[in-house]
């Protein structure tokens, strides 16, 4: 897992397929250019959600990113 999260992944990943929203995991840091990049094309970041055991990162119809309980 990325402990820090920078632009030029983010780049990478959204070339791939472009997303609404990154939620970020509890160990995890995004950059200051990560976090500048996200602003710049408008996706919505959200942070890890303690309560929940068990995640896994999906891609849902809507291109949002998320944390999903297993």
């Amino acid at each position: 897992m990325l402990k820090f999260i920078t632009e030029e992944y983010l780049r990478e990943l959204y070339r791939k397929e472009p997303f609404e929203c990154f939620q970020i995991e509890q160990n995890q840091r995004l950059t200051p250019g990560g976090r500048q990049y996200l602003l710049d094309k408008k996706v919505k970041i959200e942070n890890f959600d303690e309560n929940k055991k068990k995640t896994q990162v999906v891609l849902d119809k809507k291109n949002i990113y998320r944390l999903r309980s297993l």
